[in-house]
């Protein structure tokens, strides 16, 4: 009996319009993969630039600690975008200026003269009072922010903060922020962190060295009255 199956009919073969169409999407697809892979690396590098850079001096200083943390925050602001960068000091009381980058001269002098109390009402005191990272997209729509002069010079709208411990205790604060409504990334947050680590580095540096800088000088002065002791004994005794 003749065969009852039908002959397969052959998928049409794409045109030639399809064909490029396909090849510009794989194209165009490749050339996002590429410019994303540069744009990380290039990023990666520039981390580490900025993280080597920090480190030396950290290693080159001695007891001037305000360039270094001027250094740290400079690089942290300039990595993450942010328009005015802070290293604030805790004292148990309230929180210092300790270094700043991008600040005018009005905003500086402005945060040198008020420091920072505790409590809600700052952005500062809550990473105080909860010892994490705090982030705020808008403080104008924050009804718990009160520091309304910081932020009408300081001009900022967007703000985080990364608190700095040693040990477990509270240090100081890093405080970054933007003038326009920009949330920072999470990994803008962990490089923060880094950062707000190397600065207590840096100051726990200089604080053992101002430490060994005074042990040498009480040393010096008990072996000179030591020294001056067993002259005068020495000259009795003859």
């Amino acid at each position: 009996m003749p065969s009852t199956k039908k002959p397969r009919s052959k998928s049409p073969r794409p045109s030639l319009e399809e064909t490029n169409a396909k090849l510009r999407r794989e194209n165009t697809e490749l050339r996002r993969k590429l410019q994303a892979r540069d744009r990380d690396v290039g990023e990666a590098l520039e981390q580490q630039t900025a993280t080597s850079e920090v480190l030396k001096v950290i290693s080159r200083s001695t007891f001037d600690l305000e360039p270094v943390l001027q250094t740290v925050v400079e690089n942290a602001a300039r990595l993450c975008r942010a328009d005015t960068g802070f290293i604030l000091r805790f004292d148990g009381e309230v929180h210092r200026w300790a270094a700043d980058y991008g600040a005018t001269v009005e905003f500086r002098e402005y945060v040198r003269q008020n420091p920072i109390p505790r409590g809600r009402a700052s952005l500062t005191g809550r990473v105080e009072l909860e010892r994490r990272p705090v982030h705020v997209l808008d403080v104008t729509a924050d009804p718990d922010y009160q520091l309304s002069e910081h932020q009408r010079i300081g001009g900022y709208r967007t703000m985080l903060g990364v608190p700095m411990f040693r040990e477990g205790i509270l240090v100081g604060v890093f405080f970054l922020s933007r003038r326009q409504v920009e949330g920072f990334s999470e990994k803008q947050i962990d490089l923060v962190t880094t950062f707000a680590d190397q600065a207590v580095i840096a100051i726990e540096n200089v604080r053992l060295l101002s430490e060994l800088r005074d042990r040498n000088a009480q040393l010096t002065e008990s072996l000179e009255q030591q020294t001056a002791t067993s002259e005068i004994l020495r000259v009795i005794a003859s």
